[in-house]
C-alpha cells in the first residue's frame, strides 16, 4: 500500500530536490515524502538528527526518520505532561527544544546492507520468498554507499566506522571481498545517519545529556581536590592527582555512555588543568623568592649544578658526603713566576682572573665542576654532583679544549700580551664528594687517593715533556676511538705502586693527520724498545722525533742518561722524587 512507502526530498531555499511528478504520484503525493536534510553542526560534524521540518506552506512535518518510527512501531506522536516532552506512545522522546536528538552512533545494532544486484538476481530468479525472510518487518531504506557523493562526517570520525559493510548475499554467488572493504572511513553515507536515527527512535536508544546540575556538581568537586593537592602536596604528586582524577572521569563517562547518557568529561578536565596550572605559578611563584635567595648567596662561591641541586633536594647544604666514580681534573700555570715578574699586583689579580675564567669556562661547557683554585692551580670534578658515565671523557674532553682556548688567547690582550701554559693531570677512581668541613664552615668537594694522583700526573707533566697527562684508569674508560699515547710507566712520589701514564691527543684517530700517526707509531716502538733495555735502538727511533716533540725529547734525554751511569741500562719504571 502507498503507506508504506516514503520518498525522500532536500529541501532547498532555492530549489528544492523533490521526487517527479509520477514519483510523487505513485505513493499518493506529500503525505508520503519526507524530508531527508540533516543536521550538521558548526565543524561539519552531524551529531543531532532532526524530528520535525517547517514546510514552505509554514506548516510542520516530520522528519523521514519520526515518520518511518511512527508507521513501524505503530505509535502515535504526543506531547508528555512532564514539560510538554515529545513522546512516541508511551516513551518521552530525549530532543532538545529545536527537535533535534542525539544520535547514538554506539548502540550495537547492526545495519544490514544487501546490494541492490543481490536483489534483482532473486527476484530474476523467482526466489522472493528468501527476500521476504531477510527483509519482513523491517524499515527498509534505498540509498547509495559510493565513496564520493552523499557522504558526512559521523561523531565517531576519529575511530572510523564500516557503515556500508555488506550482510551476506541472499541470491548472488559468494565472491571475495574487494581489497578496501575492511577500511575505516571518516565519512559515512546519508542513508546510514536515517536507519541509525530509525533505530534510536525505536528502540529508545538515543543519547541525552547529563543535567547541568550533575555537570556542576561534578566540575566543582574535581576543582576542590585539584586545588587542595596543587597547594598541599608535591607538584609531581598534584600533578598525579590530575592524571587520575581525568581518567576516573574518561572512566565515569564511558559507564554513562553506556547508559545513553553523554557527560562531557573534557569540560571538569580542563577546568582542573587550568586551576593546576594556576596555582602552581602561584606556588611557585613563592618559592623562587626562596631559590633565588639561595642562588644568590652560593652563585659566586659554588658551581650552578650544585645549587640546582640543592634547590631540586629543598634544603640547605649540610655535613656529609658518598664515595662516587669521578675523574678529578688538576691544572697548574707553568712559569707563574716569570710571569709574574715586572707586573704589578693588580696586575697579576686581573692575569689571574683572566687565565682562570677561561678555564673555568671550557669545564663548565663540558659537564664539570670547578670545586677551587689554589692559587692558579685548578682542581674540578665531572661525575659529580651529578651522576654522568662519560665523565673521564667529558673530563678529556675538556682539557684538550683548554689547550685550544689558551691558544687563542696567547699574546691577546686578556693575557697581557703573554703566553699562558697549564699543565694538567686526570684521575679516575673512587673518592668520597660531598659537603666537607666543620659545621659552620664547609665546602662541596672532593677527597681521595684519586684526587692526590691526579695533583701527581700533574706535576709528572714537566719530567716527560706532556701537558696532559692520564692514568692508566682514566684511559681504560675512554672509547677506543680516542688517540692516546702512552708516554711512560712511572712512579710518582708518595705511592708504592707504578702505573702507565697516557697522553690524549684528539678525541678521534681520524682528526690526526697520517705524518703525525707515522710519529707516534715511531714513539711507541722507541718506548718498547726502551722497556725492554736495548736503550741505543731506542734512542735511534727518537732521534728524529726529538727536535718537534717534547715528549720524544724528555725521553731521549732520560735514555741518554741512563747510558751514561754506572750501571749502563735503564730501568723499567722512572721513579718521579718530586710533586
Amino acid at each position: 500500500s502507498q503507506e508504506r512507502l516514503l520518498l525522500g526530498k532536500a529541501q532547498h531555499r532555492e530549489r528544492p530536490v523533490a521526487p517527479t511528478p509520477a514519483q510523487s504520484f505513485a505513493v499518493g503525493h506529500q503525505q508520503n515524502v519526507r524530508a531527508l536534510n540533516l543536521s550538521m553542526d558548526g565543524d561539519g560534524i552531524i551529531r543531532r538528527h532532526p524530528l520535525f521540518f517547517q514546510t514552505a506552506e509554514g506548516g510542520v512535518e516530520h522528519s523521514m526518520a519520526l515518520e518511518l518510527a511512527l508507521r513501524a512501531g505503530g505509535l502515535e506522536l504526543g506531547k508528555g505532561a512532564d514539560n510538554g516532552r515529545i513522546t512516541l506512545g508511551k516513551r518521552a522522546v530525549t530532543a532538545s527544544d529545536q527537535g533535534e536528538f542525539i544520535l547514538n552512533y554506539a548502540s550495537g545494532r547492526e545495519i544490514p546492507t544487501y546490494s541492490l544486484a543481490d536483489i534483482l538476481a532473486c527476484i530474476g530468479e523467482g526466489r522472493e520468498a528468501e527476500l521476504t525472510r531477510a527483509f519482513a518487518g523491517k524499515v527498509v531504506l534505498i540509498g547509495t554507499v559510493l565513496d564520493l557523493e552523499d557522504r558526512w562526517s559521523p561523531a565517531t570520525r576519529l575511530v572510523g566506522t564500516l557503515h556500508g559493510g555488506g550482510a551476506p548475499a541472499v541470491c548472488l554467488p559468494s565472491f571475495a571481498p574487494p581489497p578496501n572493504a575492511e577500511v575505516r572511513r571518516e565519512s559515512m553515507a546519508g542513508v546510514f545517519f536515517h536507519a541509525i536515527a530509525v533505530n534510536n527512535l525505536l528502540f529508545g536508544e538515543e543519547l541525552r545529556e547529563l543535567p547541568p546540575w550533575g555537570l556542576a556538581l561534578t566540575a566543582a568537586l574535581a576543582a576542590l581536590l585539584i586545588a587542595a593537592a596543587t597547594m598541599f602536596c608535591h607538584p609531581l604528586a598534584a600533578a598525579g592527582t590530575l592524571v587520575v582524577g581525568s581518567a576516573l572521569l574518561l572512566l565515569g563517562s564511558l559507564l554513562l555512555l553506556a547508559a545513553n547518557i553523554i557527560f562531557p568529561f573534557l569540560i571538569p578536565i580542563l577546568e582542573s588543568g587550568g586551576i593546576f596550572i594556576v596555582l602552581l605559578a602561584y606556588r611557585f611563584a613563592l618559592v623562587d623568592r626562596q631559590k633565588l635567595r639561595i642562588r644568590r648567596l652560593f652563585s659566586l662561591y659554588t658551581s650552578p649544578k650544585l645549587i640546582e641541586k640543592m634547590l631540586a633536594d629543598d634544603r640547605l647544604p649540610e655535613l656529609g658526603g658518598e664515595e662516587r666514580r669521578v675523574t678529578v681534573w688538576f691544572s697548574d700555570l707553568a712559569g707563574f713566576t716569570a710571569l709574574a715578574e715586572g707586573l704589578r699586583p693588580g696586575e697579576v689579580v686581573a692575569l689571574m682572573n683572566s687565565y682562570l675564567t677561561a678555564i673555568t669556562e671550557v669545564v663548565e661547557e663540558h659537564g664539570g665542576f670547578v670545586d677551587k683554585y689554589i692559587g692558579d692551580a685548578v682542581l674540578a670534578i665531572f661525575g659529580a654532583p651529578h651522576a654522568d658515565p662519560e665523565h673521564p671523557l667529558k673530563a678529556v674532553a675538556a682539557a684538550l679544549a683548554v689547550q685550544r682556548r689558551l691558544a687563542e688567547l696567547d699574546g691577546g690582550p686578556r693575557f697581557m700580551g703573554r703566553t699562558m701554559t697549564t699543565r694538567i693531570g686526570i684521575n679516575s677512581g673512587p673518592a668520597m664528594v660531598g659537603n666537607i668541613g666543620s659545621p659552620r664552615r664547609f665546602n662541596y668537594t672532593v677527597i681521595g687517593d684519586a684526587v692526590n694522583l691526579a695533583s701527581r700526573l700533574e706535576g709528572a707533566n714537566k719530567y716527560l715533556g706532556s701537558t696532559i697527562l692520564i692514568s692508566e684508569q682514566t684511559a681504560a674508560l675512554l672509547p677506543p676511538e680516542v688517540a692516546l699515547r702512552e708516554v711512560e710507566t712511572i712512579r710518582v712520589k708518595g705511592r708504592k705502586t707504578h702505573l702507565r701514564v697516557f697522553e690524549p691527543l684528539a678525541l678521534a684517530q681520524a682528526d690526526l693527520p697520517p705524518e703525525r700517526q707515522r710519529q707516534l707509531a715511531s714513539y711507541a716502538e722507541a718506548l718498547t724498545l726502551a722497556k725492554e733495555g736495548d736503550l741505543n735502538r731506542s734512542l735511534a727511533r727518537l732521534a728524529p722525533l726529538a727536535p718537534h716533540d717534547p715528549v720524544a725529547a724528555a725521553l731521549s734525554h732520560r735514555l741518554t742518561e741512563s747510558l751514561s751511569s754506572p750501571e749502563g741500562q735503564r730501568q723499567s719504571v722512572h721513579e718521579l722524587h718530586d710533586k
